[in-house]
């Protein structure tokens, strides 16, 4: 039987070199999926503790918010909110104003990562117990996604992680997984 490529060891040299310049292709690819499937579970973690976080804030009435948030980290495992996490719950209130305004905000205690609210990041100055110290004017949401009647109370849960990629060895650079929910 004649080969196409003249002899067996010539037609073995060329499958080799295939293979040299298919499998670091293939090695790429599985590790682009791999890495891709890791970002979703993080987001879809950090989208359900945020859920869960605005469902047990709006419903709470003898938890502190520091214990919710306390419960939300331990919940977001394999996420490690500890060192690359932070939580903030905060409050906002419809008056006859259009612009709702915060009338409280928490931020974890035990948060490692040092973002700062998308809400409202314009707090100057915590309390010991992760508490803002909100102004006397309280501040206005000029672009809050939905109008509030007068006295109307909604609780914002957002969950910020610093998700570090697999390949963060080689690449460095990490993504903001960012999750709110208002309940």
């Amino acid at each position: 039987m004649k080969h196409v490529f003249g002899s067996p060891a010539k037609a073995r040299g060329l499958a080799a070199v295939e293979m040299v310049l298919v499998i670091p292709l293939l090695l790429l690819l599985g590790l682009g999926v791999i890495e891709l499937s890791h970002v979703i579970l993080a987001k879809n973690i950090s989208t359900a503790v945020a859920r869960e976080g605005a469902n047990l804030a709006s419903r709470s009435f003898s938890d502190s918010d520091q214990d919710i948030m306390d419960a939300l980290a331990l919940s977001a495992d394999p996420l490690d909110m500890p060192q690359d996490g932070v939580i903030y719950i905060s409050v906002v209130v419809g008056d006859d104003d259009p612009y709702p305004y915060i009338s409280e905000q928490h931020r974890w205690l035990g948060h490692g990562y040092g973002s700062s609210s998308r809400m409202w990041g314009n707090c100057t100055r915590w309390n010991a117990d992760g508490a803002c110290e909100i102004p006397s004017t309280k501040p206005r949401l000029t672009s809050f996604p939905m109008a509030l009647e007068p006295g109307e109370t909604v609780h914002i849960v957002e969950v910020i992680y610093d998700y570090s990629f697999l390949t963060s060895y080689v690449f460095d650079q990490n993504h903001v997984i960012y999750s709110r929910v208002l309940m």
